[in-house]
């Protein structure tokens, strides 16, 4: 019987414990789907169980899908406080790209709440990590929020210089590469430029 005082674990309240790896895949479904706040919930417990086992490298990834996840219920508070410790974890167990991909997730949300400065700092740190690192996949979606950032900012050339960028590094043929060649060809709307908008459109679309 658990100590009195001791919180219950899930297998006690007659429903089986999940492993923390399952959790992070079953965050990852959830978030796919756009289920958000279930999300929140595996990706939390996740981190929590990392926590608890030692395993910070794992605790950091876990923190940092969590902060993406709060991020996009509106919860930017909790977007940073996740996000943040998820950067101290990766820095304190020197796990670089570990702490680049939080850095351009921290970007990100400032960013969105109007903190352009600090975000073009995150996002540009982040950016020379992948980069060193030779992570294109990394490369390419930082270059694709900061594409956002710029458009955001109504630089729209600089944002085309981005989203070029991160459609010529993207390993793969939709994901990434498919965004940045729609966000392309938005800038280039944007820019008045209505042929290159059209003929990006067209180049996304076999990537979709």
């Amino acid at each position: 019987a658990p100590i009195k005082g001791e919180a219950k674990d899930s297998a006690d309240m007659g429903r089986p414990a999940l492993p923390a790896e399952h959790l992070m895949e079953q965050g990852r479904t959830a978030f796919k789907n756009g289920d958000f706040a279930a999300a929140v919930s595996s990706w939390s417990e996740a981190a929590r169980l990392f926590e608890k086992g030692g395993n910070t490298k794992k605790s950091a990834e876990a923190l940092t899908k969590l902060s993406q996840a709060h991020q996009a219920l509106g919860q930017h508070q909790d977007a940073l406080k996740s996000v943040e410790k998820a950067l101290s974890l990766a820095q304190q167990g020197k796990d670089e790209r570990q702490a680049a991909e939080a850095l351009a997730v921290l970007g990100n949300i400032r960013s969105s709440l109007g903190e352009s400065e600090r975000a073009h700092r995150n996002l540009d740190e982040a950016l020379a990590t992948a980069k060193r690192l030779g992570d294109p996949d990394l490369s390419a979606r930082i270059l694709n929020t900061l594409g956002n950032l710029f458009a955001a900012q109504g630089n729209h050339e600089e944002a085309l210089r981005a989203y070029r960028e991160s459609a010529s590094v993207a390993p793969e043929r939709g994901g990434t590469a498919a965004a940045a060649l729609v966000n392309s060809a938005f800038a280039f709307f944007s820019l008045g430029n209505y042929s290159e908008a059209a003929s990006g459109l067209e180049k996304s679309l076999p990537l979709l």
